[in-house]
């Protein structure tokens, strides 16, 4: 019991400690490709603002909305209202390519789940618990599927030793007829 469990730990620190290094990952690419684009737009603060939305991307929805916010107070503080249209549209861009491509390929390897199952967690954790359900959903998606997928091999592996055991008592028990066979003769 005490392996057991054991390793459903290791598996849990595994998968979530996964899941922590792909979210940090991506806030990180994130914050550094806003902060690139935003300073070619020429957004003043682009660093800042890029820094901003990578640590609010580790939370979801907050990456997009402290983007948007920080984009409106300096767009109106500078008036510099044709770059603010801009960053809000290359950031609507970089949003979309890293919510529906980039952040479920990379926390699918993290955590070694397929993408889909990624978006599905995210979808079932959302409706279950909302925003603290987005945040576990993929971590327990993943885990769910670790110890689905242990299961499973255990059940395998009592099947072939159930097989080699029977193999091995209906081998004896032909030895056993013929050995009767031959002393009947």
């Amino acid at each position: 019991v005490k392996s057991t469990m054991d390793t459903m730990i290791s598996d849990a620190d595994r998968v979530f400690s996964g899941y922590i290094r792909g979210q940090a990952f991506d806030a990180f690419m994130v914050g550094v490709v806003v902060s690139i684009v935003f300073s070619i737009i020429g957004i003043q603060y682009a660093i800042v603002i890029g820094l901003l939305i990578g640590l609010g991307n580790l939370i979801p929805y907050m990456g997009p909305i402290v983007g948007y916010t920080s984009i409106a107070i300096v767009g109106i503080a500078t008036g510099d209202y044709k770059s603010m249209i801009i960053a809000t549209i290359a950031l609507l861009i970089i949003q979309a390519i890293d919510g529906n491509l980039i952040y479920p390929k990379l926390l699918s390897s993290s955590v070694n789940i397929h993408p889909m199952i990624v978006i599905i967690s995210l979808t079932v954790g959302a409706s279950i618990g909302g925003l603290v359900g987005m945040i576990v959903a993929v971590p327990s998606g993943a885990l769910a599927k670790v110890w689905f997928e242990r299961l499973i091999n255990l059940k395998e592996k009592r099947n072939e030793a159930k097989e080699i055991k029977e193999d091995k008592e209906a081998k004896e028990n032909n030895v056993n007829e013929e050995n009767d066979i031959n002393k009947e003769n």
